[in-house]
């Protein structure tokens, strides 16, 4: 069963021989080539050149053979879409007026994440998962606002204002993995990553409701959606998000996931247990998958993105435990 292959089954709770395995954040700064390449260019440049997207998406090929590649782009992105000022060095601001959000997104800020999208799959030649990805409605609402105190005071403050400026998000995140779709992604990961920052009753309001108008839009694309949330939230209403594959993070055990046969789960390794080396990195990674059989379908990955200064023999550590663990199966 070739990567791509075992990726969508796995997303589509079929059986496989072993489960797939990718890394968030798999290109970055811990990466030599990674900072070789930021040192002649900054990271707007980056993403603003989908040549340079395309080319540093495939590094991970060479250095760990991941089942699944994903483009090399940022989540906020669509807010430069939509209007907003982002700059990311010296450090990331965020600058917008909630009220006078685009009411549609500019294509041209979205555009060289698709057309990398498009160079990596003549490039795989379906020979890997490609995956493309946008950031949630309420994640990137959170990062319009400022910090996670003045995004719930905004939504208790102004409720409506704050609803029309996330539903307008949740529109242009649609329209974006839509777009990504269309250039050739097999799998959309959505990143609600600010979302476990909401009481239960605000996250069913301002970040689940959105969020399921996304997916509903996408439903006819017949691409398997994949959904990390910070926290439990969007386990705690996995009922309402159907056919998504559950990206948990490593604060979430596996094992307290209930109705897990009816699941696709990916996580959830603690980023930081890379750190502590290849041997460690490989006796966690066993550890995680020999819990991880009792789902439907199981991705491993880590419980959050790859951390600065993470050994690249760790990471190449993490991928060989998994893709020598096996079930059985197909």
């Amino acid at each position: 069963m070739d990567s791509r292959t075992l990726f969508l089954a796995a997303c589509r709770r079929a059986p496989v021989p072993r489960p797939p395995v990718w890394l968030m954040r798999q290109v970055g700064r811990y990466m030599p080539r990674y900072q070789e390449l930021r040192r002649r260019v900054s990271f707007a440049e980056l993403l603003a050149r989908a040549d340079l997207a395309a080319e540093s998406s495939l590094y991970v090929l060479d250095d760990f053979d991941p089942d699944g590649v994903i483009v090399f782009s940022d989540i906020l992105t669509v807010l430069e879409a939509l209007g907003a000022s982002v700059a990311y060095e010296p450090a990331l601001t965020v600058r917008a007026d909630l009220d006078r959000l685009a009411p549609a997104p500019d294509e041209a800020h979205l555009a060289p994440c698709h057309e990398a999208l498009a160079a990596l799959a003549g490039a795989l030649e379906k020979r890997k998962a490609l995956i493309g990805f946008a950031g949630a409605p309420f994640t990137l609402f959170r990062y319009l606002a400022g910090n996670p105190e003045d995004a719930r005071a905004t939504m208790l403050r102004d409720p409506r204002g704050s609803e029309r400026a996330i539903d307008t998000i949740a529109r242009a995140v649609a329209f974006h993995l839509r777009r990504q779709a269309e250039a050739g992604a097999d799998v959309l990961q959505i990143f609600d990553s600010h979302a476990g920052e909401l009481s239960p009753r605000q996250y069913e309001h301002f970040a689940l409701a959105p969020l399921l108008n996304v997916v509903k839009d996408l439903r006819g694309l017949g691409r398997p959606i994949i959904v990390f949330n910070r926290g439990r939230h969007h386990l705690d209403f996995k009922d309402r998000l159907p056919d998504c594959v559950l990206s948990v993070d490593w604060t979430v055990p596996l094992e307290r996931i209930d109705a897990p046969a009816a699941l696709a789960v990916q996580g959830n390794l603690d980023p930081a247990f890379l750190r502590a080396g290849p041997e460690k990195t490989r006796m966690e990674t066993e550890a995680m998958l020999l819990g991880a059989g009792r789902f439907g379908g199981f991705i491993a990955n880590l419980g959050h993105g790859v951390l600065p200064r993470t050994p690249m023999e760790s990471v190449q550590a993490f991928v060989a435990a998994v893709k020598g663990f096996s079930w059985g199966g197909a």
